[in-house]
């Protein structure tokens, strides 16, 4: 459960750069979208009425992706994840700002692997 739970946040991660650079447009992913244990790709319209309304994680525009759920009993090793933003040109940022690398446990009983993310959109998992 927890090496299948830090790839798809890992390819969700690299799914969100790869339609930033693309689309030449930003992409975020959001945690706890739209709930508890879930994530998901949103692209960035630049309205910020759109992009920071609470209700975003819940209207989905055409090229957001699905949220994907975390199985029963695995979490974020118990801290609330940030979100991150990637730019058209692939730089990563942490949306309510924070220090680079975004490093996430995902945990799951005694188990966890860490999915980390550079400002340059590199996505590495180790195990802890």
């Amino acid at each position: 459960k927890v090496i299948t739970s830090a790839e798809l946040l890992a390819g969700q991660v690299r799914e969100a750069r790869l339609g930033a650079i693309s689309r030449n447009r930003p992409f975020r992913v959001l945690f706890n979208c739209p709930a508890a244990g879930a994530f998901r790709m949103l692209e960035v319209t630049g309205d910020a009425s759109i992009d920071d309304d609470a209700d975003r994680c819940s209207t989905p525009l055409p090229n957001d992706g699905p949220p994907i759920y975390l199985p029963a009993n695995v979490g974020f090793g118990g801290f609330a994840p940030k979100n991150l933003q990637i730019s058209a040109r692939g730089q990563v940022s942490a949306v309510d700002g924070g220090l680079l690398p975004l490093i996430y446990g995902i945990t799951y009983g005694s188990h966890t692997r860490t999915v980390s993310v550079t400002a340059l959109g590199r996505v590495t998992i180790a195990d802890e």
